[in-house]
């Protein structure tokens, strides 16, 4: 049983665990942990088990998980609850995931090993940071749109090598007093991709393990990530408004 951490209190997240193998489920428990920001997990999987972390959240809030482990085996994924299909991919994208929820419900957060580790059935410990709005976002001063905190809301152009059809991507954009502002981006996978931009209008991706590159085009700047592997064309207007 792994054991559980509450880095704030004041209110209640039920995270349920499923230890389980691609055969079945081996056990299962359900915890209530006192959580208003931030819990610690701490626990351990053995060869080609999974231990999957069920919690629910809104629509719009912010989602951090950060991953310790023992061995660089260890990766997590994050989940809309029965859809296989994961938002955030660990082994990809690295050990730490920011990402705004693209809808109400639960979602899963599933730690799993690839590798020799997971092939001679090797145990290793770990420890998720969970946090709900627990990312401290730039101070706004423009209005909000009505029932978000997003400064501005609406659709860029995008692209990617996993689903050429796509080539709009809403998002959602938060501003601060500088110039700087982070832009969310839902993919159509549901994965949510947040681009930071500085107050040099420069940009970066928060937990992105991976390449980067971004071009300028007239009064947009075009993010290339991963060679190719996800592009957005971001309109200066997004982040610095009218």
């Amino acid at each position: 049983m792994p054991d559980f951490h509450n880095m704030a209190a004041g209110g209640f997240l039920a995270l349920t665990l499923a230890l389980s193998t691609t055969g079945a489920v081996l056990a299962q428990a359900v915890q209530q942990v006192e959580f208003v920001a931030e819990a610690k997990i701490s626990g351990s999987i053995k060869g080609k088990e999974f231990a999957d972390y069920v919690l629910a959240g809104a629509a719009g809030q912010v989602l951090s998980v950060t991953l310790e482990a023992t061995n660089p085996s260890v990766n997590f994924n994050v989940l809309p609850l029965g859809n296989p299909e994961a938002i955030y991919i660990g082994s990809i994208n690295g050990p730490e995931f920011v990402g705004r929820l693209p809808s109400g419900g639960e979602y899963t957060i599933r730690v799993y090993q690839l590798g020799a580790a997971a092939d001679a059935g090797t145990g290793n410990d770990f420890t998720l940071h969970i946090g709900f709005d627990a990312v401290t976002l730039p101070e706004q001063e423009d209005a909000l749109v009505e029932g978000t905190d997003f400064n501005a809301m609406g659709q860029l152009p995008c692209s990617f090598e996993a689903n050429v059809e796509a080539t709009v991507c809403e998002f959602g954009v938060q501003r601060g007093e500088d110039g700087a502002a982070n832009i969310f981006v839902t993919t159509p996978s549901g994965f949510v991709r947040e681009l930071a931009v500085d107050a040099d209008g420069s940009m970066n991706a928060p937990g992105l393990d991976g390449a980067l590159e971004t071009a300028q085009e007239e009064d947009s700047t075009v993010v290339t990530i991963n060679e190719g592997e996800e592009v957005y064309t971001v309109p200066e207007v997004v982040y610095l408004g009218d």
